[in-house]
């Protein structure tokens, strides 16, 4: 029943609202069955407001904290539980939750700095293929027409372009079932293990936005892992909790490594030396942070670091993104005016005088 509810997840922003609002509240000593009646009356979401009555309910019936949260695997992740359950068990719940807060603000805001990066980009793609659309439909079978009526000798640009309009306009219904169909397979291929693994793959190797998908999971990875270590929780659930915390299954899978070496007793760096994902200046500072039992604080400075060079690297991008994409829808618009123009250049010597 719960689970009918709640399956679709509540936004990050709302998330990390009523974090802070949570943390603020335990700070200031108010008893815990009041804050989630305060959170249930103030949520505007109808969803989170049930949500919270819920939680209410079960810790009324006895239950901790954290097996309420539990009972929503969809908007509370293994992360966010392990903290509240360290903070339960430690008397520090404020300090946990503003830690929650804290790393969930992090993230909320590289993730809105990736979207605001992306979106204009994105916009001028979408109506420049909407522009060069209505010309290959609408405005090349108009020149196609005079052009038969005149009998000109064409250029082979321009032969070219009158055929790719006319399959267009009147195959684009196969064009649309094509793409319809590659859609479907890809969906089904890529929720397989194998497919799974060689799209998480396939992302990595991307030109621009895999290296930043990179900085951004290292980031993601040291952060977890680092407020993980320094709420107390041990090196081996830290591990498991961190790896279900990347969504990208190469990445995944390099953290399950390290896991399976520390469980031997081994250095958790050993596995990485040789990685695609992490590089040598991340397994240096790891390297360190082992050897001097300061782990957590080597690992908050890898986030740092990284979080820093995926600001400047956005940055960079949005500068030279979009004059890129302006010259190329240039380069395909002018293209597609000569095919158009130039025979229009030999017509006088048709158009009887």
């Amino acid at each position: 029943m719960l689970k009918t509810l709640f399956s679709s997840r509540i936004k990050f922003n709302e998330l990390t609202a009523f974090t802070r609002q949570f943390a603020a509240m335990v700070e200031a000593k108010i008893p815990l069955l009041q804050i989630l009646d305060i959170l249930s009356v103030q949520a505007d979401n109808e969803k989170i407001k049930k949500m919270f009555l819920q939680i209410a309910k079960d810790v009324r019936a006895g239950r901790t904290l954290t097996e309420a949260l539990s009972r929503f695997p969809d908007i509370f992740s293994a992360f966010y539980l392990n903290m509240i359950r360290v903070g339960e068990m430690t008397g520090r719940l404020d300090y946990m939750l503003n830690r929650i807060a804290i790393y969930l603000e992090k993230m909320n805001t590289l993730r809105r700095r990736l979207i605001q990066a992306l979106s204009y980009p994105t916009l001028v793609i979408l109506v420049a293929i909407g522009a060069v659309s209505f010309i290959l439909t609408y405005v090349v079978p108009a020149f196609a027409d005079m052009f038969r009526d005149f009998d000109a000798q064409l250029p082979t640009i321009t032969i070219f372009l009158m055929k790719f309009s006319s399959f267009l306009v009147n195959r684009l219904w196969v064009v649309l079932l094509m793409l319809t169909g590659l859609i479907f397979i890809a969906q089904y291929y890529f929720k397989t293990e194998k497919g799974k693994l060689f799209k998480d793959s396939f992302v990595l190797i991307m030109p621009i936005s895999g290296k930043i998908l990179k900085m951004n999971y290292i980031s993601r990875f040291s952060r977890t892992l680092s407020i993980l270590l320094e709420s107390g929780i041990p090196m081996l659930e830290a591990l498991k909790v961190t790896a279900d915390s990347i969504p990208n299954l190469v990445v995944r899978r390099e953290i399950m490594q390290m896991f399976y070496f520390a469980e031997k007793g081994e250095r958790l760096t050993r596995p990485i030396l040789k990685s695609k994902i992490f590089p040598i200046m991340v397994t240096q500072m790891l390297i360190v942070g082992e050897e001097t039992a300061q782990l957590d604080r080597m690992l908050a400075k890898v986030a740092d670091f990284y979080d820093d060079e995926i600001e400047a690297m956005l940055n960079n991008l949005s500068s030279i993104l979009e004059p890129l994409i302006i010259i190329i829808l240039g380069i395909i618009l002018g293209t597609i005016l000569i095919a158009l123009y130039m025979p229009l250049f030999d017509l006088v010597n048709v158009i009887p005088g």
